[in-house]
């Protein structure tokens, strides 16, 4: 085997450590968040019924939610990143702005063949992201996020029409 080439492959390996790194943490602090905030455990345990402890985990569950959500975007800025030889930083935001072209890209598409999700559909599978909200942005009205011209293609994208 090409030495050059083992190099090369021994290189994307530690650049796919990155991100990985990352998400060992953060799942134990999502697990212990969810964990804690059960009603067997809140049985157990009565303090964590208390409205601060409830606050504080729901809390740290949201914000370290955040990482696994962005899985894919932190693949390609930890590949950017270990690849580079020079200039990191412009590769790693290069890889950013394509990401996001990609999803723009593909939302394009399938809206032009006919293939994203129905408003009813996409409504369904927006009750999550929609609990997920601060209060500033949930909307009044039934929450539709398919007009929405920016959480659009990251969300249905990839949802096709039954």
């Amino acid at each position: 085997m090409n030495a050059n080439f083992k190099n090369e492959i021994q290189t994307f390996g530690r650049s796919l450590l990155l991100p990985i790194a990352v998400l060992a943490p953060v799942g134990m602090v999502m697990g212990i968040s969810s964990a804690l905030g059960q009603s067997y455990m809140i049985e157990k345990l009565p303090f964590l019924g208390n409205e601060l402890f409830k606050a504080i985990l729901s809390s740290l569950g949201l914000i370290s939610s955040v990482v696994f959500n962005n899985i894919p975007l932190l693949f390609a800025m930890g590949v950017a990143y270990g690849m580079s030889k020079k200039e990191k930083g412009i590769a790693v935001f290069a890889s950013v702005v394509a990401y996001l072209t990609l999803l723009i890209a593909m939302h394009v598409h399938l809206k032009l063949a006919g293939a994203l999700a129905k408003k009813e559909l996409a409504l369904g599978k927006s009750k999550r992201l929609a609990a997920l909200l601060p209060d500033c942005w949930r909307p009044k009205s039934p929450i539709d996020f398919t007009d929405c011209n920016f959480l659009s293609p990251l969300l249905f994208s990839a949802v096709r029409n039954p």
